[in-house]
């Protein structure tokens, strides 16, 4: 078996059964030493544990499943990523193997082949209950309609995080409605 089979056969065993759960995105790194077949690897996993559509990272630490599909002596280490982009980068430069994010980093990860072998194996999950949402501070004003509120924005600072589904979703709303925050 292959290197790149290897790793496949690894990733889709030590997550196919999250499959049933909300997730973002799970990528892997395809192009690295993970040894022969049948001898134990070692996978750094990012996950983000508050951001709800990733949620399937925390389920896979808890419940261990890789100890069920993984050469015994194999070592999976956890490490939350503040963001999608953080997951991304680590992944990019080989320090995390596979990474739950949201779409936009992973998609730009992927991006990247000549930086490094990042593939997608899955997207799970879609927010509109959580990237469709919008905020306002405490002193506005009480709104008749969604649409006042939107145009209350015209104008003001909005801030969202940059490539998220949240910021993707802003945009479209933006364009529609013909609102330019004043940044």
């Amino acid at each position: 078996m292959k290197r790149r089979q290897f790793a496949v056969t690894a990733v889709a065993a030590l997550f196919g059964t999250s499959l049933a759960l909300p997730a973002a995105i799970s990528t892997f790194a395809a192009d690295i030493a993970y040894g022969k077949p049948g001898t134990s690897v070692k996978l750094v996993v990012g996950y983000q544990p508050y951001y709800t559509q990733s949620w399937s990272g925390v389920v896979m630490r808890g419940k261990k499943f890789f100890e069920k599909y993984l050469p015994k002596g194999s070592e999976v280490k956890f490490q939350i990523g503040l963001q999608g982009a953080i997951i991304a980068n680590n992944m990019l430069a080989s320090k995390q193997h596979i990474g739950y994010m949201g779409d936009m980093p992973a998609i730009v990860a992927t991006t990247k082949q000549d930086v490094a072998d990042v593939r997608i194996v899955a997207n799970l999950g879609l927010g509109h209950d959580q990237c469709n949402i919008f905020l306002a501070r405490k002193d506005a004003p009480q709104f008749k309609s969604p649409q006042e509120a939107l145009q209350w924005l015209n104008g003001k600072q909005v801030a969202v995080p940059k490539g998220s589904c949240t910021d993707r979703f802003a945009q479209a709303v933006f364009k529609t409605q013909k609102i330019e925050p004043g940044a």
